[in-house]
């Protein structure tokens, strides 16, 4: 279920469109740091790592269908000189829901399809019990909206049950995955 997250958190960062065609930057990116955390009791393993050239992988043993959950989405951007971080995106989808949406979209189709090149992501749901991976993902240039500025990025991809905008304590965790990346 995460690697189908990673494609919502990769996404987020593309949904701005600035005119008719999209614009993107010349940056750079690097991961500098992965974290997770999952329920085992639907989840029997979810790691992720950096490679030496600073690509992430991850590998995720689904050992129960997973047939609905949402995803809450944040992208922050490190203040300069501070280790605080703005938050400049922040939502919640239902992730089978939006799933299905954007793979009636033709770039995102085309989208989808490269990323799956790095592993074997779901293109559907329900989520089938499994071994899902990804392995030596970068973002490429042409994928990073140019009102991006170089600096750091925290994105924290949150999976859960329950409804949305439910206090915290009523969101049952399934997968969370934050990555720290820099943007140069």
């Amino acid at each position: 279920m995460f690697l189908l997250l990673v494609y919502f958190v990769l996404n987020s960062l593309n949904q701005v469109e600035t005119a008719p065609n999209r614009q993107f930057s010349t940056l750079r990116t690097e991961f500098k740091k992965v974290f997770t955390d999952f329920d085992d009791k639907i989840i029997s393993n979810l790691t992720g790592w950096l490679s030496e050239d600073a690509s992430l992988n991850l590998d995720m043993h689904v050992k129960q269908l997973i047939s609905s959950s949402r995803t809450t989405v944040t992208v922050k951007y490190r203040v300069e000189d501070s280790m605080n971080y703005l938050t400049l995106l922040n939502y919640d989808i239902d992730t089978c829901k939006t799933l299905k949406e954007m793979m009636a979209t033709g770039l995102v189709k085309v989208w989808f399809r490269n990323i799956r090149k790095y592993g074997n992501l779901s293109p559907s749901c329900p989520i089938k019990p499994s071994y899902y991976n990804l392995r030596n993902l970068r973002l490429e240039s042409q994928s990073i909206p140019v009102f991006l500025r170089p600096g750091d990025y925290r994105i924290r991809v949150f999976n859960y049950n329950g409804k949305a905008n439910a206090k915290a304590k009523l969101r049952h965790l399934v997968t969370c995955v934050t990555v720290e990346m820099k943007f140069y």
